[in-house]
This record gives C-alpha cells, structure tokens and sequence, in this order.
C-alpha cells in the first residue's frame, strides 16, 4: 500500500514540475529576411488570373468513396472548387429464389 502511495505521490510531483518549468512560447513576430523577394512573390501571385482546370468526378463503387467534381488553378494550383468525398455505395444483397434438387439437377 504505501509503495502504491509513494509511486502516485512520485508522479503526480513530476507532473507539477514539468508544468511549471514549461513555458508556452509565443507565436514568433519576425519578418522574413529577404522582405523584398516576399513583397514581390505576394503582388506577382495577387496579380495572377486563375486558370481553371476540371478535376474529373470519380463514380463510387461497392467498396471505394468516390469524388464530386471540382477545379483547381493549373498555375498556382489554388483549388476553386472542392471536391466533395461520396461515400461507397456499399452491396445490395440479392436472395436466389430457390428450388429442390431432383435426380438429373441439382438443387439451390
């Protein structure tokens, strides 16, 4: 018993040190180095005209999802419409109308 009371006071004190040695870092603030580049790779993609491309729909099967159509940009690879997940279309069970064997068939 006191083993037990021991080994759950041990953890319970690391817990409360690891929580109060850490400290939550804040987000950081810093702008990149090279401000210039970033400035004109920001108005080059903000000047940029989307080029839509088709994503195909893709038809669901018993056992796979399939897909709704959508578009993306063939230059800056933006998606403009999703493509929604459909989910598959699972087995239908069909039941076979059965019948007694005879001498010359068999039965089902």
């Amino acid at each position: 018993m006191k083993t037990k009371i021991f080994t759950l006071l041990t953890a319970l004190f690391a817990l409360i040190l690891c929580f109060s040695s850490c400290e939550s870092t804040p987000p950081s603030t810093e702008q990149p180095q090279n401000t210039e580049a970033t400035q004109v790779t920001t108005e080059a993609t903000q000047a940029h005209t989307h080029t839509e491309v088709v994503d195909e729909a893709i038809a669901p099967t018993c056992t796979d999802a399939g897909k709704t159509e959508g578009k993306h940009c063939s230059v800056c690879n933006t998606v403009i419409v999703a493509q929604a997940e459909v989910a598959a279309i699972g087995h239908t069970e069909v039941t076979d109308k059965g019948f007694p064997a005879t001498e010359s068939t068999t039965g089902l």
